[in-house]
C-alpha cells in the first residue's frame, strides 16, 4: 500500500506512530512542512500514485488542494484536523474538494482509516450549528439565494464637489442616490447648492416646500424626515422654489444635521455648491467621511479647479484617502481618465477614480424634464450608477445581482436561482 502524509511538527509524531503500530512506516512517504512549502509539497506528491495521503489541514492550501485531487481523484485523503470544529473554513474547503474523512481527534484515526466516509457524513463540517457527536443522521443544509444585494461595511455620508458649474454635480448626486435607494439602502440627499432646487428638480419635486430650511431648525431625525419629500425613494432637502437666494447656509447648523443625518440613514448625499468658500459646501466637505469630486475630462478648467480644490483640502489637513473622483461626460476621442488621474498623481494627490459616466446630454436632459433620473431604467453590473452606488457604500460590486421584472422575468430568475444559483451564505 502506497501511504504519503503531508505533516507539520504538531502531528508528525503521532502519525509516525500509528505508521508504525498498522506497519506503514518503512514504506510511507512522509513530509513535514510550513504552510509556505504546502503548496510545493503537495504539487510533488500528485506526481506519485498513492492509495492514501494523510493531510494536515494547517497546510491543506485550497488550491493545491484541489489541484492535487484533480490529478489524483482515487486517493483517499485523510484530513488532520486535531481540534477542528464544524464550520472551520478550511475542513469546509477541503469537504468541497472531495475530502470526507476528516479526524478532529488524533486519539481516533485509526478509526476513521478502518471507516471509510462519505459526503453525507462529511457535510456537518459545513454545518456550525450541528456538534461534531450530534446523534442520528448527519444533515446537508443548503441555502439558496434568490438575490444577492451589498451589504455597506457602515453607514456612510457623500459630499459631491465639483468647483465649476456645468460638470454634470447634481446630475451625479441625483442619480447616485437613486441607484443606492435601488439596492435597498435608506437614503437622504441635501441639495446644499447655493442656487434654488437644482436636485429637487431632477427628482421630479414640485419644490414649493424646499424643507432644507425646516430641517436646519430642527435638525432631529423626525425634523428631518417631517421636511423632507419622497421622490423615487430617496428622501429630499432642498431649498424650495419660493425660498429664492436667502442668506448664506449657517455652517454649524449644516454640520449638525449632517451629524444628525449620518446616524438615520444608509447614506447621506450632498449637494455642494462650486463656490468652494461657501459655508455649506465647507461644511459638507468637513463633515463628510466620503468626497466624490466631479470633473470633466474634456475640459481642462474643470480638471484643474478640481485639482485646486483637492489641494486647498490637503492643506487643510483633509484625508484624501477618503476622495474619489468622477469622470463624467466622457466623450469619445476626449482625454481619458487616465489623464485625469496621472495628472493628479503628478500632485501627489492620491484620489483614485471611481467611475466614469459616458456623455450622454441629451438622454440626461429628457430625463431631466421628466423628473425621472436615468439610473431608475440604467441598472445592471455595466452601469456606471449602480457601479458609483456600490463603491460609495463600500460594497463589492461582484455582489450586484440584475434583477429582471415581470411575470415572466420572475419566472426565469425563479427557475434560474433554483437550477444554478446556489450559493454559500455570506
Amino acid at each position: 500500500m502506497i501511504v504519503q502524509a503531508i505533516l507539520t511538527q504538531d502531528t508528525a509524531a503521532t502519525v509516525g506512530s500509528v505508521l508504525e503500530a498498522r506497519g506503514w512506516a518503512e514504506a510511507a512517504s512522509v513530509s513535514v512542512v510550513t504552510p509556505a512549502g504546502a503548496g510545493a509539497a503537495l504539487e510533488a506528491a500528485a506526481r506519485v500514485p498513492a492509495e492514501l495521503l494523510l493531510l494536515d489541514v494547517a497546510v491543506a492550501e485550497p488550491r493545491a488542494l484541489l489541484r492535487y485531487r484533480l490529478a489524483r481523484p482515487a486517493t483517499r485523503i485523510v484530513l488532520l484536523a486535531p481540534g477542528r470544529r464544524p464550520g472551520d473554513r478550511a475542513v469546509a474547503a477541503a469537504v468541497q474538494s472531495q475530502v470526507y474523512d476528516v479526524a478532529d481527534d488524533l486519539d481516533r484515526l485509526g478509526h476513521v482509516l478502518d471507516h471509510p466516509a462519505d459526503f453525507a457524513a462529511a457535510a456537518r463540517w459545513l454545518d456550525p450549528s450541528l456538534p461534531p457527536d450530534a446523534p442520528g443522521e448527519p444533515r446537508v443544509l443548503e441555502r439558496t439565494v434568490i438575490e444577492s444585494r451589498p451589504v455597506p461595511v457602515s453607514r456612510r455620508t457623500c459630499a459631491v464637489a465639483g468647483p465649476k458649474g456645468g460638470v454634470g454635480r447634481t446630475t451625479v448626486v441625483v442619480n447616485l442616490a437613486v441607484a443606492a435607494a435601488a439596492l435597498g439602502r435608506s437614503v437622504l440627499l441635501v441639495d446644499l447648492h447655493a442656487g434654488v432646487w437644482s436636485a429637487a428638480r431632477h427628482l421630479g419635486c414640485a419644490g414649493n416646500r424646499g424643507g432644507l430650511l425646516a430641517a436646519l431648525a430642527d435638525p432631529s431625525a423626525e425634523g428631518i424626515r417631517a421636511a423632507a419629500e419622497r421622490h423615487h425613494g430617496v428622501l429630499v432637502l432642498s431649498r424650495g422654489r419660493d425660498d429664492g437666494l436667502f442668506p448664506a447656509l449657517d455652517q454649524g447648523a449644516v454640520a449638525a444635521l449632517c451629524r444628525v443625518a449620518a446616524q438615520a440613514y444608509d447614506l447621506v448625499v450632498l449637494d455642494t455648491s462650486p463656490a468652494p468658500d461657501d459655508p455649506g459646501t465647507y461644511a459638507a466637505l468637513g463633515t463628510a467621511d466620503h468626497v466624490l469630486l466631479t470633473c470633466d475630462p474634456g475640459d481642462p478648467v474643470s480638471v484643474e479647479s478640481a485639482a485646486a480644490l483637492a489641494l486647498l483640502a490637503r492643506d487643510l489637513g483633509r484625508n484624501l484617502g477618503t476622495w474619489h473622483l468622477v469622470c463624467n461626460r466622457q466623450r469619445p476621442g476626449a482625454e481619458q481618465p487616465e489623464t485625469v488621474t496621472e495628472y493628479y498623481r503628478d500632485l501627489r494627490l492620491p484620489i483614485a477614480l471611481a467611475a466614469t459616466v459616458p456623455d450622454e446630454s441629451e438622454r440626461h436632459l429628457a430625463a431631466l424634464r421628466a423628473g425621472r433620473p436615468v439610473a431608475l431604467d440604467d441598472t445592471g453590473p455595466a452601469s456606471p450608477w449602480n457601479t458609483l452606488a456600490l463603491t460609495t457604500l463600500g460594497a463589492d460590486p461582484g455582489l450586484w445581482t440584475t434583477r429582471r421584472r415581470g411575470l415572466l422575468s420572475r419566472f426565469a430568475n425563479l427557475r434560474g436561482d433554483r437550477l444554478g444559483a446556489r450559493q454559500p451564505a455570506r
